[in-house]
């Protein structure tokens, strides 16, 4: 007789970098006290999901503390695109 922990396939796993924007949906879902938005390529099929916090919260372009950004992405190509378009490049940040 085998004894253990039951475990989800690897395909249904979240990705370790998929916490932190699981994280920032569930903020928003319960009033989003962070002042986040959540920026998807398509959906529900989506391959990249970036979150930032709202323009009016990074107003200083210096602060990459405040300016922080959380991606998660299944295409490359579709997280540049996204990265193209949602990103001040002009501003300090960090992506976790």
């Amino acid at each position: 007789m085998r004894i253990g922990i039951y475990a989800p396939p690897p395909a249904l796993t979240p990705a370790p970098c998929l916490w932190q924007v699981l994280g920032a949906v569930m903020n928003i879902n319960r009033g989003n006290p962070a002042v986040y938005e959540v920026l998807v390529d398509s959906w529900p099929e989506f391959k990249a999901v970036l979150t930032r916090p709202h323009r009016e919260v990074a107003s200083d372009d210096s602060d990459f503390y405040t300016n922080t950004y959380a991606a998660y992405y299944r295409d490359l190509g579709a997280y540049q695109t996204l990265l193209d378009s949602a990103i001040n490049w002009s501003q300090a940040f960090w992506i976790h």
